[in-house]
Formats: structure tokens, C-alpha cells, sequence
């Protein structure tokens, strides 16, 4: 059952502070203060984000990226790698902000070089950890912690899951929109909200519906209390973001549920934020008999080899999870409590786990 008025009120803070935990709201974290690496991420120029967003998420095109000069600051004046040059196009004044090339400050060996480190990071992030953390950022939001800081910081406003490739080692680097949800800079929100007293901070709408242009005046004017801070309607860069803690914080929310005490209610969370926690239970298994004699030559399958003591902890959790779902199944009362009788747990003289429901 749902916790009563007063208790549901403590818990429902309790669950909402925990899920601020979720969120870093540090200057280590990309999505408040973000910084060039110095060798991955590129660094977009003389573009328009309304077009690139048009072109990238709407009409799902993809981009390739221009070089800029070949001598830069951090070049030589000579190319060393021929292998590593970017292929170069003729780019024409006139429709430059429309077409489908991303013009960068990068001399053409730097940019493949860091093209390529994007695309190996964004890989290994996949196949690691299972998350894409590519992301095309758009417009940045120049604030600052005390009115007497002389340093800005950087925060990106609209977050487009890219994806990075290309058909060969000849073949320029292609930019794709993944399809995903595009990212919103929750933590931002959040460190307006604590620091500043800003809880007006404009939500992000669905791509189909947002203007880019509208969601960056609605920012300015949500920080027009604040000296200095501005928006750059121009920013665009390609870095790297993590949004895998704001996955549970977002999941963790009441209002996203169908049922508003669905979350509150449900029993898991309430005995890991409540003070009485988890009731612990004895295992139906007794450590003075052979674990495979308590079995009855049941085969049990396991993703890795485990000892007794792990198999009991994972039988035991098998036991209580499969009982509460045919409990709730068949909604019937708690009539039958499995037991080890001699040396094996049964329902009625049959291990229960071996029939669709407890005979």
C-alpha cells in the first residue's frame, strides 16, 4: 500500500534529494563548464545552428567537416602524414551555412587526427559501456558562480546524439543524427535552480516542435537577471557528454509514471530510502546438507560459474522474486511458505520452481 499523507510528504523529499545526488553539479562536469579536449571533439565555426539542426535532425542528413587553414596555431606549416589530410571540397560563399559541411578552425591533419580519435573514443564508449556519449552540441551558455568572477564558464543548450563514420580509411568522416532523444541539460536546469533561484529554466520540446532560435531568446531571457551571462547563438562544437546518471534521474521521477504512486508506492524503493530498509529473511537452505542434495538433481543455469554460498544467494533471490509474481499473478493471499524439509526446500514434496505454480 501507499505510505500514508505525512510519511508519503518525507518520502517524497527524500526520493527527490536523491535524485539531485544523481546529478554533478561541479565544474568538472562537461555539461556546465565545457572545455576542448586536446585531442578528440571538434570545434564548429561560421555556422548557424538553426541550419545545422534543419539539416542534421529534421531532414536527417549527414555532414562532413571542412579544415581551415593549413597553417594554425598549433601547425608547422607542413604536412607530415599524408594519409591523415582531409580531402578538401570548394566551398562557395554563398550557401556555405546551408550546405553539408561543417566549417572548423582545424588544419586539415589535425582534423582527420582528431576525427579519427572522436570516432575510436565514441566506439569504445559503445562497446564498453553500452551508451553513446557523442553529442553535437548547439549554442553555449556563458555564466558565472559569483558576480566577481572574471571567468566565464560554458554550457551547452540543445544536445544531438551523433554518430561518427565512414565507408574506408579514404573516405571523409560522416556526421549522423542517431534518432535518439536529444539530450537536455538537466544538470544546468538544476544549478540554476540551486545556485541561482532560476526555476523558470526553459524546458527542452520534442525535435518536431522546437525552434532553435525560440529555445535560445527563451534562455536569455530566463538569465536576464544575471550580469554578464549571455547566450552564444552561434556555438557549435562536438565533444563528448555523459547522460547516464540522468537516465535514472529522469526514471526516478513520480510525474513521469502513469500512476502517481506507482514509484512511491512500489516496495523496492520505499525499503531503500525508508528507515526501516530492507526485513531480511532466512534462506529455505541449510548449511548443514550438501547444496546438490537440497537440489534434487536439478540443473541450475548460470551466466558464471559460482560457490554454494553465491548459489544460495541467487536461489533464495529466484525464490522470493518467482513467488511475489505468481502471487501477484493469481492474487491470492500468502497460503503456503516454502520449506526445507530434510535436506530440500518443497512445495507440497515437489521443489517449486520445477512447475508453473506451487502445487
Amino acid at each position: 500500500m501507499p505510505p500514508a499523507s505525512n510519511e508519503a510528504t518525507s518520502f517524497t523529499g527524500t526520493l527527490e534529494i536523491a535524485r539531485r545526488d544523481l546529478l554533478d553539479l561541479g565544474l568538472r562536469n562537461t555539461l556546465l563548464n565545457y572545455r576542448p579536449l586536446r585531442s578528440k571533439g571538434i570545434e564548429v565555426i561560421d555556422e548557424k545552428p538553426i541550419e545545422v539542426f534543419q539539416l542534421l535532425v529534421k531532414e536527417e542528413k549527414s555532414l562532413t567537416f571542412l579544415s581551415g587553414d593549413a597553417v594554425g596555431p598549433h601547425s608547422n606549416g607542413t604536412t607530415t602524414d599524408v594519409q591523415l589530410v582531409q580531402p578538401e571540397d570548394e566551398v562557395s560563399g554563398a550557401g556555405r551555412h546551408k550546405d553539408l559541411r561543417l566549417q572548423t578552425s582545424h588544419p586539415p591533419t589535425q582534423l582527420q587526427s582528431r576525427l579519427l580519435a572522436t570516432y575510436h573514443a565514441a566506439r569504445t564508449s559503445m562497446e564498453e559501456q553500452g551508451v553513446n556519449t557523442l553529442y553535437l552540441a548547439l549554442g553555449m551558455l556563458s555564466w558565472k558562480e559569483e558576480d566577481s568572477c572574471e571567468k566565464f564558464c560554458r554550457a551547452p543548450l540543445i544536445l544531438i546524439p551523433v554518430e561518427l563514420g565512414r565507408s574506408d580509411a579514404r573516405d571523409r568522416f560522416h556526421l549522423k543524427y542517431t534518432g535518439d532523444e536529444l539530450g537536455e541539460n538537466v544538470s544546468l536546469a538544476e544549478k540554476l535552480k540551486q545556485g541561482f533561484g532560476i526555476r523558470k529554466f526553459p524546458e527542452l520540446p520534442d525535435p518536431d516542435d522546437l525552434d532553435v532560435g525560440t529555445y535560445f531568446k527563451n534562455v536569455q531571457r530566463a538569465v536576464s537577471g544575471q550580469s554578464g551571462w549571455s547566450v552564444d547563438t552561434d556555438a557549435i562544437a562536438l565533444g563528448f557528454f555523459s547522460f547516464a546518471k540522468f537516465l535514472m534521474y529522469r526514471d526516478l521521477d513520480p510525474t513521469t509514471w502513469p500512476a502517481a504512486d506507482a514509484i512511491l508506492g512500489h516496495e523496492v524503493l520505499q525499503a531503500l530510502l525508508a528507515e526501516q530498509g530492507f526485513q531480511s529473511s532466512s534462506s529455505i537452505y541449510r548449511e548443514d546438507c550438501l547444496l546438490d542434495d537440497q537440489l534434487q538433481n536439478r540443473d541450475i543455469v548460470q551466466v558464471v560459474d559460482s560457490d554454494s554460498s553465491q548459489t544460495i544467494a541467487i536461489l533464495d533471490c529466484w525464490r522470493v522474486c518467482w513467488w511475489k509474481r505468481w502471487r501477484r499473478a493469481s492474487n491470492r493471499p500468502s497460503i503456503a511458505t516454502p520449506t526445507a524439509r530434510s535436506c530440500g526446500p518443497t512445495w507440497g514434496g515437489n521443489w517449486y520452481p520445477n512447475k508453473r505454480e506451487p502445487q
